[in-house]
């Protein structure tokens, strides 16, 4: 609460103070004024007091004035002028004094003329000075009072500078944020806005506007009747940033098979606030076929970020290369399975039936009858998938919910059975069963059907190569008739 000067009693105040010091008789003087300060005048630092006097008529021939303030009630002597302070010819005393010892507040100001034989002081209320501000204190402002922008931090586009200053007695008039470079030279002043009636004040500016580097930013804020000053609140080393950083993604190889290894490298960097982070996939999945997309994104202290993309292809088979080209190995000769999963240390048929979910080039081992065998996908369709079953390779195509047996030991029995579940994306939900059936007739048959098939075609294939053979051995033959014939006996006729 602001503490204003007291009107009331001052009479009465300085005749007990006068009469108790000099023992003078005061005089009744209506016509003394208090011509400096004014009502409601707002100082700092030195001060003149002026109080202006009708001579004779208050008082004869003043030797000197003394000045009183009063803040809560009791007046109190500042101080008083010299014999020569007073000036006959301008009916007034004045003195210039120092107020900066004083406590800042809000005065009533009275003065006292003495000639040494009487004395007198302002009487009549209106001509006392009142409402009289001695402030010799500035705003309060610390660093720590700005919340933005930090000391050491990093910004980029759109900074708002925000700080928050009070001042108790004349109030806060300008608030402005001056921005100077690491060299001490001034970039620019920017005047801050009171955030609705609290102690806050802002102003937003572009970063863009600076060259990227490192700045200080000083508060300087007055108040608003004496104009003190307070420019201690500093923010320094505070880095403007609004360059991306730089870098490079690559992935080596940038084409493999399935299930080998892939390293993408970015490299980065940042001229001004640093590095931050850097969200790579250093080893992106291989575990399906075809060219995918990764990317890199590196972000700066400031914010700033650049992302970078690159693409590497995965195929599915090893390649052979002979002399009409490019050519893929079958799918039932698979070679280069990407994981395969340990499940052979106890036998199947004491385990159970195994689930299992594998992808493309995965396999699982089993243990049947004491040999270790595999089951494998080869491929994987969008309602069907191809199992490879081995140690001798055996390769079906199932549909989803299909079961197929096998025999993995040609004794006649069924050792296994496979189920293919469900297919997600690229990836299966089988089920292999240990079972212990004896291979139906009708099985064997068919079997056997086919493998004579089998052996009926490689026979065909082998006759009809035959035939060929022969018929270009007639040929070679006939035409060696005709080329001896004409030799040796047409020419021999011309």
């Amino acid at each position: 609460m602001k503490k204003r000067g007291c009107k009331n009693n001052f009479s009465f105040a300085i005749l007990f103070t006068i009469t108790s010091t000099f023992l003078l008789i005061p005089l009744v003087s209506s016509a003394i004024i208090i011509a400096s300060p004014v009502d409601s005048g707002n100082y700092t630092g030195s001060l003149l007091f002026n109080v202006t006097y009708v001579n004779v008529t208050d008082i004869a021939t003043p030797l000197n004035a003394t000045f009183y303030y009063n803040l809560s009630g009791t007046w109190t002597r500042i101080e008083n002028t010299s014999a020569t302070g007073c000036a006959l010819t301008g009916n007034n005393c004045n003195i210039t004094l120092s107020i900066s010892g004083l406590t800042d507040g809000f005065y009533s100001i009275n003065a006292t003329l003495d000639n040494g034989t009487d004395y007198a002081y302002v009487t009549v209320p209106g001509n006392l000075a009142t409402e009289v501000l001695f402030d010799n204190t500035p705003p309060i402002v610390y660093p720590a009072n700005i919340s933005s922008p930090l000391t050491s931090s990093n910004y980029s586009s759109t900074l708002i500078l925000n700080v928050s200053v009070v001042d108790a007695l004349a109030g806060v008039n300008t608030v402005y944020f001056n921005i100077t470079n690491s060299s001490g030279h001034s970039n620019a002043t920017y005047t801050a806005t009171n955030e609705a009636s609290t102690s806050r004040y802002s102003v937003s500016i572009n970063t863009i506007n600076f060259p990227d580097g490192r700045f200080n930013v000083t508060v300087y804020a007055n108040d608003s009747r004496v104009g003190n000053l307070n420019s201690s609140a500093l923010s320094y080393s505070i880095i403007f940033d609004n360059a991306k950083p730089t870098g490079t993604l690559s992935c080596s190889p940038s084409s493999t098979y399935v299930g080998n290894s892939i390293t993408c490298t970015c490299s980065n960097s940042d001229a001004t606030s640093g590095v931050k982070t850097v969200v790579n996939t250093a080893n992106p999945s291989t575990d399906n076929s075809g060219t995918y997309s990764t990317s890199c994104v590196i972000t700066d202290y400031s914010s700033n970020t650049l992302t970078l993309t690159t693409s590497y292809t995965i195929e599915y088979f090893a390649s052979t290369r002979g002399s009409s080209g490019v050519s893929l190995s079958p799918d039932s000769s698979v070679s280069n399975w990407r994981k395969t999963i340990p499940n052979s240390a106890t036998e199947l048929s004491e385990k159970g039936p195994i689930t299992k979910i594998l992808s493309e080039k995965n396999r699982v081992s089993i243990k049947v009858n004491s040999e270790t065998h595999h089951v494998g996908v080869i491929s994987v369709g969008t309602d069907s998938a191809t199992l490879e079953i081995a140690s001798t390779p055996v390769t079906a195509i199932f549909s989803i919910g299909e079961t197929k047996r096998f025999n993995l030991d040609d004794d006649d029995t069924y050792d296994i059975s496979v189920t293919l579940n469900s297919i997600t994306g690229k990836t299966t939900d089988i089920t292999i069963t240990p079972i212990s059936e004896e291979i139906p007739s009708s099985d064997k048959e068919q079997q056997a059907t086919e493998e004579t098939e089998e052996s009926d075609k490689s026979f065909e294939k082998s006759e009809s190569s035959i035939s060929s053979k022969m018929g270009i051995s007639i040929i070679i033959i006939l035409l060696v008739i005709v080329i001896l014939y004409y030799f040796l006996v047409l020419r021999k006729k011309r």
